[in-house]
């Protein structure tokens, strides 16, 4: 019957005349409508929809944060004294080099600036000097074809380039000398120039000899006294009298100690100036 619908669904049950529910503020009724309150999704975790919940289990919370821009200095919002102080040329801490001259110094000048040294180089020669000094081939300049043989021109250790001899490698080996594979590996070095020259250009070739009558001409220079620095008599009957000097083209460490009557015949004028100074 249309009295007992208690059997249907709740909602088949209203369509047929049951209990009808109460809405709020219908007409008739005093009652306020209560609306249902916003939740805050940015006050606490607890309150997160659905959608941001599925989004942070998805993993996307782990991902990495972008890194925030620097903001570009602005030169507006600096005050006028740090402006000041930045725009301000930098002051160098340099010390400023005095005046340089060009002018060739005299002779006179020279002398006084390189005379105070000369006590101090000659004290030093005299201490590496002491002991006698043992015959060394320092270096193999040149060789040439004798008598049937080859003479090699060798340079000593601790000798000047007046000392300079030319010997034979039979003549060497006799005398005990050290340093006797130099010869051996000079003469390596002339097969290897021979056999560049077969197949060199006219114009290397005439380079090379250039430079062939470069070095001679160097170690002529090598033989010039350019300056004595000092002045000593080596012990013996009768003392020898023996100059230190330095060379052209050659640093003060390769100083000599020479004879009067090696160097007195050509260099006599720098012996004068040594004993003027």
């Amino acid at each position: 019957t249309e009295s007992d619908v208690s059997f249907l669904p709740k909602r088949r049950r209203a369509a047929r005349g049951g209990k009808k529910k109460k809405k709020y503020g219908s007409e008739g009724s005093d009652v306020r409508v209560r609306k249902k309150p916003r939740k805050d999704y940015s006050s606490s975790s607890s309150n997160e929809s659905a959608t941001l919940k599925r989004f942070r289990r998805s993993g996307a919370k782990n991902r990495p944060k972008k890194t925030a821009k620097k903001k570009t200095s602005d030169w507006s919002e600096l005050s006028d004294d740090l402006l000041a102080s930045c725009l301000s040329p930098v002051r160098s801490t340099r010390r400023v080099a005095r005046g340089v001259t060009y002018k060739e110094a005299s002779e006179s000048d020279k002398d006084s600036l390189l005379g105070d040294n000369d006590s101090l180089i000659s004290q030093t020669m005299e201490e590496e000097m002491t002991s006698e000094p043992v015959d060394m081939i320092e270096r193999i300049l040149s060789r040439r074809e004798g008598d049937g043989e080859t003479e090699y021109l060798v340079k000593w250790a601790n000798r000047s380039h007046l000392h300079n001899t030319w010997d034979t490698e039979a003549n060497l080996l006799g005398l005990g000398v050290k340093g006797i594979k130099k010869v051996s590996l000079y003469d390596q070095k002339c097969e290897e120039e021979l056999l560049w020259a077969d197949t060199a250009t006219p114009e290397d070739l005439e380079e090379y000899q250039l430079q062939q009558e470069m070095e001679s001409e160097i170690i002529e220079l090598h033989r010039r006294v350019e300056r004595v620095i000092a002045v000593r008599n080596r012990e013996g009957d009768p003392p020898v009298r023996e100059h230190l000097c330095k060379w052209e083209g050659l640093p003060y460490t390769e100083c000599t100690w020479e004879e009067q009557e090696l160097i007195g015949e050509k260099f006599q004028n720098h012996i004068d100036d040594y004993f003027t100074r």
